[in-house]
């Protein structure tokens, strides 16, 4: 059953199967546990293993518990106190059942209290609190201090109590400060604070051999163990103490001991109310370049308030290097993004899917059976029958009176771009109708696929209000399209990918009447979901998931590419001419560049990692979020913190990059000191595609594709500005999208060249 708890969507589940099915399946992805605003005060900061974030810290505080404290070892190591403690009990309602002031009624819900918490105590502090603080031998300080039970009772009800700030957002605590709720939580935690520091004094004088201790030998109890630890560690480690002192100061900054801390965030504009830091992300400026002018303020780490999301911007390769090496997992989130939920049939795409199991193992299968470098090279033969298709136009194009010689470039590296991913992931094209590429007698009864590719990438990559506010606000979506337009896409695309399927289930039936074709990635997955031995059971919605990533993300990062591209070459006719002469040379009179011959061409990798510097397809990369609380650079960074890394502001850094911006493809020359970043995730420099587990996993597709079409486009004509057009009236302004195109579509005029 799913309930919507104030701000928090709550799922409740209440049959054994479900729990199974949860538990058995999806174990960890559901081992995630809320922070409550009692219990993080409690529990120093979720320091407590049953209320601390499921992840490193948690699996190494859980093992510590269960090897050390818990285990069962430890627990027959116990057997005399709660022997002791029973017997005690037993003597009590002996006691009471014969006593006339009781009448020999025994009120055992009291008595059970007090030997649960005795034998607790016992075993964890050594000794019986259950009288004041100070029982069990302290007598002087009998009176003197609350009792134990009090304190314990008054903290488990402040625990369970109803707190606003466990459903709605953390700007509405302030009413637990006129509820009481706030002076109970502080009042609680100071005396639970008091209590567990003089009983960890206590037992320091166990480890002091020169302590007159007066006492029988004990039994090692909990925190005898957790100092026991703690010295190990102090004497392993280099850590200096101060000589001249039997003590050593172990005094730690830790969040919400006795004195709440502030968190450190990194610095960044003021946030208004309710709307933090949307209002400067409106105008005309694009979402990239507002972050890099704000970054050129507050610094390259920079903390917003986006609606009710707390967003990090990187902005520096220094800090993406510190995030990327030293806390890749933990930035290996991904935001639940509301239409990109729908159309990736609810984040099963490997793109959108949250970091997991799920996401490892289909992950896996793209790199090792769908794009891996074996099954690109299987793809040759369709990259280059569309190249030499999109060589065939262009040349018609130019000699066309109806098209006065001038080429629509955008519009055709669209077209190529879809063609080659639609003959990759389906095994024909899709360029028309719905039914192109040899069904004809549905052409014209549906819509066009590219109609249908462009909507869908307007659609995710345009601004929702779910994305930044509470999921009860979705229903805005409604009256302003949004919802209308998302249903429509995921419809069509779903009806896309059902016959898709069935044509594909074809290929499987050995008495189908059919010819022999290339094994694409569709006819891959499906065969996966018969494999009995594969790990993943792949279902169709997940299969049409993976095909969402192809088909949307490959088509229109491939083209923009190489849109921008060829405009720098046309604003800088010098690499355009060194760029040609590489190529026409490596053809060697041939007229056409094989894949084959890309190895030999040096100067167009140049062109294109100067391309993808200044123009990186997605510039603030997909965003990420973290999956627990972490430190950058000395700042605190929330767990649940959307991150935005700004590819394009760390291409065009002064403090890495001589002249950062302008297109010269020199500076990565051999005798340059840039020559071996890549654009491969390797170097912070450079990420047009990504870092670490994030990282696009269809770079080598997308640049094979890229170097064979750009050098077939520089090798088969020479290009110009149509009508007279100066360098200088090309106009370079892009457009907000999913990707970052060029606003207004690149037209030149192309001129043969005869081999």
């Amino acid at each position: 059953m799913f309930l919507q708890l104030g701000f928090i969507p709550t799922l409740v589940v209440s049959s054994a199967q479900v729990a199974k099915e949860i538990f058995k399946t999806h174990d960890i992805i559901f081992s995630g546990r809320p922070v409550l605003y009692a219990a993080k005060k409690l529990s120093y900061n979720c320091s407590a293993v049953s209320f601390a974030p499921y992840g490193d810290y948690w699996l190494e505080m859980r093992k510590i518990v269960m090897l050390e404290l818990l285990g069962q070892k430890r627990v027959r190591a116990f057997q005399s106190v709660r022997e002791e403690e029973v017997k005690t009990l037993i003597k009590t309602v002996t006691s009471i059942s014969t006593s006339l002031n009781y009448s020999g009624v025994v009120n055992l819900s009291e008595l059970m209290v007090t030997l649960a918490n005795n034998v607790v105590c016992g075993v964890a502090f050594g000794k019986k609190y259950n009288g004041s603080y100070y029982d069990g031998g302290d007598s002087e300080n009998n009176g003197k201090s609350g009792g134990i039970r009090e304190l314990l009772h008054e903290t488990q009800n402040v625990l369970g109590g109803f707190c606003m700030a466990d459903f709605f957002p953390p700007w509405l605590t302030w009413i637990n400060k006129f509820n009481g709720l706030e002076r109970r939580l502080n009042k609680c935690f100071r005396d639970l604070d008091n209590f567990y520091d003089k009983v960890i004094e206590e037992h320091y004088h166990h480890f002091d051999p020169n302590h007159n201790h007066n006492q029988t030998k004990h039994i090692e109890d909990v925190v005898d163990v957790l100092l026991q630890s703690l010295k190990d560690f102090l004497n392993c480690t280099n850590l200096e103490v101060k000589t001249g002192s039997n003590q050593v100061e172990q005094n730690e900054d830790t969040p919400g001991m006795v004195q709440r801390r502030k968190l450190n965030l990194p610095p960044g504009p003021i946030r208004l109310p309710i709307i933090g830091n949307l209002h400067q992300l409106l105008g005309n400026t694009l979402p990239h370049q507002t972050f890099g002018r704000l970054s050129h303020q507050y610094g390259p780490i920079m903390f917003l308030q986006l609606g009710f999301i707390p967003t990090l911007v990187v902005s520096s390769a220094q800090v993406a290097k510190e995030i990327f090496k030293t806390h890749d997992i933990i930035f290996s989130g991904r935001p639940v993004l509301y239409a990109a939920k729908k159309l990736s049939y609810n984040c099963s795409a490997v793109s959108f899917a949250p970091y997991g199991d799920y996401w490892r193992e289909m992950r896996k299968i793209v790199m090792l059976e769908l794009l891996g470098q074996k099954r690109v090279r299987a793809f040759q033969s369709v990259r280059e029958e569309e190249v030499k298709t999109l060589i065939k136009t262009v040349t018609s194009i130019s000699t066309s009176l109806n098209y006065s010689g001038v080429v629509n470039l955008s519009e055709l590296m669209v077209t190529l771009a879809n063609n080659v991913v639609c003959g990759v992931a389906f095994g024909k094209k899709y360029n028309g109708s719905y039914y192109d590429g040899g069904d004809s007698e549905n052409n014209g009864k549906s819509g066009g696929i590219r109609e249908l590719l462009h909507e869908t990438q307007n659609v995710l990559g345009g601004f929702c209000m779910a994305d930044f506010y509470p999921r009860w606000l979705t229903w805005i979506n409604k009256f302003n399209g949004l919802e209308r337009r998302l249903n429509k896409c995921f419809r069509d695309l779903d009806n896309f990918y059902d016959k898709v399927i069935e044509e594909h289930y074809h290929h499987f039936d050995p008495n189908h009447n059919q010819t022999k074709h290339n094994e694409d990635v569709v006819d891959v997955l499906l065969q996966l979901q018969r494999d009995p031995n594969q790990a993943l059971k792949i279902n169709n919605n997940q299969i049409k998931g993976v095909i969402t990533d192809l088909f949307i993300a490959g088509t229109d990062t491939t083209s923009a590419s190489l849109v921008w591209i060829m405009a720098e070459l046309m604003m800088n006719p010098e690499a355009m001419k060194r760029a040609q002469k590489e190529v026409r040379e490596v053809a060697n009179g041939k007229g056409f560049v094989e894949e084959i011959q890309l190895s030999k061409l040096n100067y167009i990798k140049l062109v294109i990692k100067e391309g993808l510097r200044l123009h990186p397809p997605v510039p603030l990369l997909v965003p990420r979020e973290t999956t627990e609380f972490c430190r950058v650079k000395g700042y605190d960074i929330p767990s649940g913190t959307r991150v935005f890394v700004n590819a394009g502001e760390i291409g065009r850094d002064s403090n890495h990059w001589e002249k950062p911006n302008e297109f010269w493809p020199e500076r990565f020359l051999e005798s340059s000191s840039s020559s071996s970043i890549d654009y491969t995730g390797k170097h912070f420099e450079l990420l047009p595609f990504g870092v670490g587990r994030r990282g696009c996993p269809g770079i080598n597709f997308a640049a094979v594709l890229i170097e064979l079409t750009l050098a077939n486009l520089l090798c088969r004509f020479d290009w110009e500005l149509p009508n007279g057009m100066k360098r200088q009236d090309l106009n370079m302004e892009e457009v907000f999208g999913l990707t970052m195109n060029k606003k207004i579509p690149l037209c030149l005029v192309a001129k043969v060249v005869d081999f």
